[in-house]
């Protein structure tokens, strides 16, 4: 499962990243999920997204990912 699948089972549930899943489809200009170090610069270069908050994420599909 990729990244952004993965995110997206968060866009219509209560949990925690369920705004950061939205923001991210709705954002045309999201870059592609392949690369972590690319999302990173991409969202600290914008304001609708918190920094932390997607190194977090990022680290929780990366454990989702070598369970």
């Amino acid at each position: 499962m990729s990244f952004k699948e993965w995110l997206e089972s968060f866009k219509d549930v209560e949990h925690p990243y369920t705004e950061i899943a939205k923001a991210v489809f709705e954002d045309k200009d999201f870059p592609h999920d392949k690369d972590f170090d690319e999302i990173l610069d991409y969202v600290h270069n914008i304001d609708a997204l918190d920094d932390r908050t997607m190194e977090d994420v990022i680290e929780d599909y990366k454990k989702y990912k070598n369970k």
